[in-house]
């Protein structure tokens, strides 16, 4: 009951006026999954707001985006991307840096 289908999520935000609306899900990978995951999660809705995807290609830029974003809900990351630990080190900062850990 908590998931529902949405057919089309423009549509689905336009009604509310807010492009950003839903749960932001910051996807972190160095390669082209990024469109993939926003395919197999497309439509998507939880507890009735749909998926509000944020893209990061490295740690890095990773870090970047969740300075700028602190309700990131989830992040789907590759943990080896530019160096064997980048991720692992992301998921350090994340939870003791910025103190995500609801995350």
């Amino acid at each position: 009951d908590l998931l529902e289908l949405v057919d089309d999520v423009e549509e689905a935000q336009a009604e509310t006026g807010n492009a950003n609306w839903g749960w932001p899900v910051l996807i972190v990978d160095d390669d082209d999954v990024h469109k993939a995951t926003e395919l197999a999660m497309q439509g998507l809705r939880i507890e009735g707001q749909a998926l509000n995807f944020l893209h990061a290609y490295s740690a890095a830029e990773a870090r970047q985006v969740l300075d700028r974003s602190p309700g990131v809900a989830v992040v789907l990351l590759d943990v080896v991307m530019e160096s064997e630990d980048a991720g692992l080190q992301l998921v350090h900062q994340i939870r003791e840096v910025l103190q995500m850990r609801a995350v």
